[in-house]
């Protein structure tokens, strides 16, 4: 049985790994950690994140994404810097890879490593389309609920950052440590750092 895990468990993962995970893969893990996903060829069943909250689910995740990755590198042409989210039973992985001009970024392109073979063959082009009915109905509900909790539009951003502030407690700031402010106004994320702030005012437009 799959269950919510908080973000912060998932950012300790994405340090861990040196990564950072696309968005719709968060959204799914914070909703419910684990559970199934269907993709051609196969059914995947999703590594879970590791979570310390209590006891009972530091022993149920404690087969993470990161110890499967870990694993999942020792076979012979495992992709070097693949991160492995599934398996199907068989030896075959379901996996991220960084995206070739930030490669701190995986990509949302989701892959099936066939282990016979050792070949990556594309299965979605986004993870959000690997989830079935029941993760989709999930889905509008968390969607429902973080609007109801930050008086905003539609949460379905491609952008990173804007999921962080939408999901997270601890502020999101600029490059350089300003904190950005919700702007309810025009539906913006706005930096009021001081005068030396090179972001002073600018408007990250969603």
């Amino acid at each position: 049985m799959s269950f919510p895990v908080d973000i912060k468990y998932i950012t300790e993962t994405e340090r861990k790994l040196g990564v950072k995970f696309p968005p719709s893969y968060v959204t799914r893990m914070v909703t419910s950690n684990g559970g199934e996903v269907q993709t051609p060829p196969d059914a995947w069943t999703l590594y879970l994140i590791f979570d310390t909250s209590d006891k009972k689910r530091l022993k149920r995740t404690c087969n993470d994404v990161v110890r499967e990755t870990q694993a999942a590198s020792n076979w012979p042409e495992f992709p070097p810097d693949a991160v492995a989210i599934g398996a199907n039973g068989s030896g075959d992985q379901l996996v991220l890879i960084p995206q070739s001009e930030s490669p701190e970024f995986l990509a949302h392109e989701v892959y099936w490593w066939d282990h016979e073979t050792g070949e990556l063959n594309k299965v979605a082009d986004d993870f959000g389309e690997t989830c079935d009915a029941r993760w989709s109905a999930n889905t509008a509900s968390a969607a429902e609920a973080l609007r109801a909790r930050f008086r905003c539009f539609p949460i379905e951003r491609s952008d990173y950052n804007v999921f962080r502030l939408l999901t997270s407690s601890a502020p999101l700031r600029c490059g350089d440590g300003c904190a950005f402010r919700w702007a309810f106004r025009n539906n913006a994320l706005l930096c009021h750092g001081l005068g030396s702030c090179s972001h002073r005012s600018s408007c990250f437009s969603l």
